[in-house]
């Protein structure tokens, strides 16, 4: 004879709620990072360590704002990071990120002294190209990094 049978069926039964709540809220917050993850692809900006590093990719030919051709990036697009980075008061740092053959060289002058003007330390990261306009830029920042691929 097996008694308190109905009361355990009823710790099982809560046990599958309480499981099932933890599941869901893990589930939420993993949807909630995947989100930020695609933010952070838009609006560039990265925790860390109680802060954020706002991360800007110079990539392709640089083009004046005022004839994009679509195969470069803008120099409007890039001062508007900067500038947004600049005005994040959760950004401690920016990362700009290089890799381009250059281009016209008003629109890299104006990134070179965007960069030189900024208040934040700033680290520019030479990617498999960064050659005249692109190194230009890179001049702006207070540390150059390049690595070599193997």
């Amino acid at each position: 004879m097996k008694v308190g049978g109905a009361a355990e069926g009823q710790r099982k039964h809560v046990w599958v709620w309480v499981f099932g709540v933890i599941g869901g809220v893990l589930l939420l917050w993993a949807m909630g990072a995947c989100a930020l993850v695609g933010i952070a692809g838009t609006h560039p900006v990265i925790p860390w360590r109680g802060g954020a590093v706002g991360v800007i990719y110079v990539e392709g030919v640089i083009e004046s704002s005022g004839s994009p051709t679509g195969r470069g990036v803008s120099s409007a697009t890039i001062l508007d990071f900067i500038d947004q980075a600049e005005r994040n008061r959760f950004v401690k740092a920016i990362v700009v990120y290089i890799n381009s053959p250059g281009g016209a060289v008003v629109p890299s002058a104006e990134m070179y002294r965007a960069l030189r003007e900024t208040k934040k330390p700033v680290v520019a990261s030479m990617g498999d190209l960064a050659a005249s306009g692109g190194y230009y830029v890179a001049c702006g920042a207070d540390k150059i990094v390049a690595t070599r691929r193997r």
